[in-house]
């Protein structure tokens, strides 16, 4: 508990869970109600989702190993009865940061590239009018 809690193991953990497992099922479900829907299958065939898909499975993969190596770094220091400062810390895991906010920012786009299409089809879809007011 002492090298798991107050390091970003625990982070990796909650993260992987919210972005890898929810997300994914709440992009899954939404994607096959618009496919009924609008009743299309273009939303799988597009070139765009297909590569924000696989973009966002390695580039969360990336997200939870660095947030693991920071996790574990930091545990090795909090082991050191002879550590050094905070700060100190801080600096060396500049690299760490440095990784995790790119990969962030991937899976960032990653998902928006899985989205965008998604939105794109719906708008026309909501902007109808109503057939009892036609």
């Amino acid at each position: 508990n002492y090298y798991m809690h107050g390091t970003h193991i625990t982070v990796a953990h909650s993260m992987g869970t919210t972005i890898g497992i929810n997300t994914s099922i709440l992009l899954a479900s939404v994607s096959f109600m618009v496919s009924k829907l609008i009743k299309t299958r273009k939303l799988e065939q597009n070139r765009v989702v297909t590569i924000g898909f696989y973009t966002f499975n390695f580039s969360l993969l990336f997200f939870w190993i660095i947030l693991i190596i920071g996790g574990v770094y930091k545990a090795v220091w909090m082991s050191n009865p002879t550590h050094t400062s905070f700060g100190d810390l801080q600096d060396a895991s500049s690299s760490i940061f440095i990784v995790f906010i790119i990969s962030g920012c991937i899976l960032f786009t990653s998902l928006l590239m899985i989205v965008s299409p998604i939105l794109a089809k719906l708008v026309p879809f909501i902007s109808q009018k109503p057939e009892t007011e036609k």
